[in-house]
Parts: structure tokens; C-alpha cells; sequence
């Protein structure tokens, strides 16, 4: 499956879940995939996407977001800026993303402030 820029600007999603495995080509994430689902998505897992770069500032909009999973995205090296303006991201979860790992590690990460006020937040190299 393609996850690639939609014409049909009609497309209107309403997301509590959604999970991206194993898509191996994306590189960013489709802008119209969340449209609609700003304030209802609760749920984003993103597991086994090596080639995921980065996550969009507009992730920032999703402000019904309680839990955001990054498993096994190697090329992933930063959250969004303005991660801490989640207020509701209530859980956290980093496994085998090294460098993501790193920056936000409580104990020497550069950027574990940006994080801090999660409840709970799992940094794992692996599974």
C-alpha cells in the first residue's frame, strides 16, 4: 500500500487508532492520513518504518493524542519541536530508535525536558 498525497480533498478521517508497521518506504508522514482526526486521534504506533525521517510539526495538532509508540524507526532522530504543548500525551514509548533514544534519555538526554512532563515514558533500545 502507497501512502502517497491525496487529490480527493473530500477525504475526511476520524481516527481514535491508527497503527503504521512496516512500511518500509515512508519517509514522511501523509498530511491528509491525519486530516479530520486532529481531535479524536488517541492512539499512534509507528513501528518497523526505517526510512521515517522525520514527524511533522502538524503532529502538534493532534490534541486528543494520550499515547505515541515509535518501535524500530532507525532513521528517526527527533520529536517535534513543541512536543511538550501535548498536554494530553500521557504515554510515551521509544524501542530500538537509537537515536531518538539517545536525545531523550532520562539520564543524559539532551532533550528529556521536552518529555519530562509524559507519565509515562519507556526508552528501550530493545524489545
Amino acid at each position: 500500500m502507497e501512502l502517497e498525497e491525496e487529490e480527493d480533498k473530500d477525504l475526511q478521517l476520524s481516527l481514535k487508532t491508527l497503527s503504521l508497521v512496516n512500511l518500509t518506504t515512508l519517509t514522511d508522514l501523509p498530511r491528509w492520513l491525519l486530516q479530520g482526526s486532529s481531535s479524536t486521534l488517541q492512539q499512534l504506533r509507528i513501528r518497523g518504518c526505517p526510512n521515517l525521517c522525520v514527524l511533522p510539526a502538524w503532529l502538534l495538532n493532534l490534541t486528543s493524542l494520550h499515547e505515541l509508540q515509535i518501535v524500530d524507526c532507525i532513521n528517526l532522530s527527533v520529536l517535534p519541536e513543541g512536543i511538550d504543548c501535548l498536554t494530553n500525551l500521557r504515554e510515551l514509548k521509544i524501542v530500538k530508535c537509537r537515536q531518538l533514544s539517545k536525545r531523550y534519555r532520562e539520564n543524559g538526554g539532551e532533550d528529556w525536558h521536552k518529555i519530562a512532563h509524559i507519565q509515562k515514558v519507556v526508552i528501550k533500545d530493545e524489545e
